[in-house]
């Protein structure tokens, strides 16, 4: 048995689903490695990083399954990092029409922010917030002027509707890796095997697992978000269907004129002589 730890993020790397059931990424990385090698992974999960460390240190789990690949970092929470198993792209997440001239960069609490988005911003310009999600609101409500996510989280949370007023434009920003984090106890024996395990499955295995992710989202596209997400071409089929309409209209009333025209031509003709009937002389007539 491998005790593992696993940190809850964002969609679609490491969450809960709409059944309680931990998934994504890392789940997938996890289920993979427990049938290729034979063992049983049991995963818990945690809020944030330190509590994984805690969990390393006290020695209630061997691994972390998801930690940014940093050796020297690694090091000082006693843990190996295996190669890296994924490569994250960040995006800019932004306000429609906001001005991104000196932003305020919603951020959370995490060693990005601390390498990252401090060498490229002020302090006052980084706003934290517990979650991505509510960062997310901060951008929508103005609070924020934009938030950097992984670009199938950014998908994600645009397609998912709940934000339409959002948008990215999936410009790469910057990138980092991922890695499984293995404790110096059991190092010896079991990162080599990760390792191979990991090159073994390839990148392949959980890119195809996250664009089928994405494809499921853009599936549950809600009407607003297709709105927001596509307005020229929203308004453009608004206006061809109004001409449609309009020319459907201008046929059936042609067509219902005609129709009539022929009945009533019909109803005023006598069919044997062709002249005009005893209706016409009773009511045409009259009219002349």
């Amino acid at each position: 048995v491998i005790h593992a730890v696993a940190v809850l993020r964002e969609r679609p790397y490491a969450y809960y689903d709409e059944n309680g059931a931990f998934a994504g990424e890392v789940r997938k990385l996890a289920d993979r490695i427990a049938y290729d090698l034979g063992v049983m992974v049991d995963i818990q999960t945690v809020e944030s990083h330190e509590e994984a460390f805690h969990a390393i240190a006290d020695g209630t789990a061997d691994i972390v399954l998801n930690m940014d690949w940093d050796i020297s970092y690694a090091e000082t929470k006693g843990l190996s990092p295996t190669i890296p198993f994924d490569t994250y792209y960040y995006t800019v997440v932004k306000r429609r029409g906001s001005d991104l001239a000196h932003p305020v960069v919603a951020c959370l609490d995490s060693r990005m922010t601390d390498e990252v988005l401090r060498a490229r911003y002020a302090d006052e310009q980084l706003q934290t917030y517990p979650n991505i999600e509510a960062g997310l609101r901060a951008v929508q409500s103005g609070a924020a002027d934009l938030m950097f996510l992984r670009q199938e989280t950014a998908q994600y949370e645009i397609w998912h509707g709940a934000l339409p007023d959002l948008v990215s434009y999936g410009t790469v920003v910057f990138s980092r890796q991922e890695s499984i984090g293995v404790s110096k106890r059991v190092a010896q024996s079991l990162l080599p095997i990760l390792d191979k395990e990991i090159g073994y499955i390839g990148p392949n295995v959980l890119k195809d697992y996250l664009a089928t992710h994405d494809g499921g989202a853009a599936k549950r596209l809600s009407l607003r978000s297709l709105i927001y997400a596509y307005p020229v071409y929203f308004l453009g089929g608004l206006l061809a269907a109004a001409v449609v309409a309009l020319l459907l209209i201008y046929r059936y009333i042609r067509v219902r004129r005609r129709h009539t025209d022929e009945i009533q031509a019909l109803v005023d003709t006598d069919s044997y002589t062709g002249l005009h009937s005893h209706r016409w002389f009773e009511h045409g007539a009259a009219e002349i």
